[in-house]
């Protein structure tokens, strides 16, 4: 995927491919010079809350998704009006203990949001400086679902429409590197042995039913009734937007569409019965063997490298469709994962032991300032610029970036004059 750039100020730097694939998943740093060695300021990192230190939905002063507190500060807007979306909040107080850098406010917190909904066509960035942060902020009605701009389709799974709006909330702890190494790394193998050495650094393994085979209750066929409900709510979501199509889209999909209303009120009269009876049972509780082994017999038609039905090429050919019983037990284990004490507690032991130990962090964590990682040459662009934020693929939240990053950069006179609408940021991925 080429990268994308965007900005919320007014120019818009562009990015082009200068290093190997292999080197850019990895989060490279290019070698420093010796004798002219970057001047960046320490970095703070900011680590997901470990799930054994208490509810990382609720508390904590700084944070990732879940909705932002503003106080007066109004909910921001992209260039086509709709409502963006909240990746994070920052107490600049706690940053502050750490940075101390001309023009960054040392109370109150920043603010930033992405437009990420399913139907964004341009990455745009804001940041808001919240001088009194109190309470959540209500979410605004114009906020669409979050898009997967991995693969397509939404990020989060969950038959709760509200949900859909909004990443998972989780609580992040601020660190910073003070090692007199960082300001000038020599490479990215270096940076993460002293990164280690503060607070273990995640795995890159998936949130996956392949990891956890032995460990839940049904190996990696669905194992709670969540995954029957988030399914039903797919073929819903479908059919709706099935019936929406213009007679042009149809007849891509399908060719011949004279029987297409009566296969769309079908899959939707599917759905319903679906829903019907996987809301007999909590989303959490586990599946019996008999009801999978009918959960299997529904889901079958619509399993990908069959022979088609036309229902089912109408279904598979919208955003949010399940191909494999593995996928949505997945989904419904990430959620679990991502979900409030209540619900995380439920899973196996090992499981949650795991969560620890290799999902609070991607390859590399979120940063704020400090040396930027490479994956293409953005960083090239700013570099007499404050890094203001570096946040990574999470996939565990849901913030699906292909593997890749968004960096807010912001120039030392824009800072002073705390500028916010100076910002410039780049979606970068390989």
């Amino acid at each position: 995927m080429n990268a994308m750039a965007a900005q919320a100020g007014s120019k818009i730097g562009s990015a082009k491919r200068t290093v190997a694939p292999s080197e850019s998943y990895d989060f490279e740093f290019p070698k420093a010079d010796p004798d002219n060695p970057p001047m960046r300021e320490h970095a703070v990192f900011m680590y997901k809350q470990p799930r054994s230190d208490g509810d990382v939905t609720k508390g904590g002063t700084s944070w990732m998704g879940g909705l932002p507190a503003l106080g007066d500060v109004q909910w921001p807007h992209d260039a086509a009006g709709q409502a963006m979306h909240h990746v994070m909040q920052i107490d600049l107080s706690d940053a502050g203990l750490f940075l101390n850098v001309r023009g960054l406010p040392m109370l109150g917190s920043i603010a930033v949001f992405v437009a990420l909904g399913e139907d964004s066509r341009k990455f745009e960035t804001k940041v808001l400086y919240v001088k009194e942060p109190r309470g959540e902020t209500a979410r605004p009605e114009t906020l669409i679902p979050i898009g997967n701009h991995s693969f397509g389709g939404p990020s989060i799974h969950t038959t709760d429409p509200d949900s859909r709006t909004v990443l998972p909330r989780w609580t992040v702890d601020l660190v910073q590197l003070t090692l007199d190494s960082y300001i000038a790394p020599n490479d990215g193998k270096t940076l993460k042995q002293e990164l280690s050495a503060i607070r273990p650094l995640g795995t890159g393994k998936n949130v996956s039913t392949f990891n956890f085979v032995d460990d839940l209750p049904n190996g990696q066929d669905p194992s709670y009734w969540h995954s029957a409900q988030i399914f039903a709510d797919s073929l819903s979501k479908a059919a709706r937007r099935g019936a929406s199509l213009t007679a042009d889209d149809r007849a891509q999909i399908l060719g011949d569409i004279n029987d297409w209303d009566e296969l769309v009120q079908n899959m939707e009269t599917l759905a319903a019965d679906m829903a019907i009876w996987a809301s007999t049972h909590s989303p959490w509780d586990v599946m019996s063997p008999v009801d999978l082994a009918l959960f299997k017999e529904q889901f079958t038609p619509f399993e990908d490298g069959r022979q088609k039905s036309a229902m089912a090429r109408i279904y598979h050919s919208m955003p949010g469709s399940f191909g494999f019983l593995t996928k949505l037990a997945d989904a419904t284990l990430k959620e679990m994962v991502r979900g409030p004490d209540e619900v995380f507690r439920l899973l196996p032991e090992p499981i949650q032991q795991a969560t620890d130990k290799d999902h609070l962090t991607s390859r590399l964590p979120h940063q704020m300032f400090g040396p930027p990682s490479w994956i293409q040459d953005g960083p090239a662009f700013h570099e007499a610029d404050h890094l203001l934020l570096q946040i990574v693929d999470d996939s565990v939240i849901g913030l699906e970036l292909s593997g890749g990053h968004i960096q807010v950069w912001i120039s030392p006179d824009d800072l002073a004059a705390q500028n916010w609408d100076g910002i410039k940021s780049y979606f970068e991925c390989s």
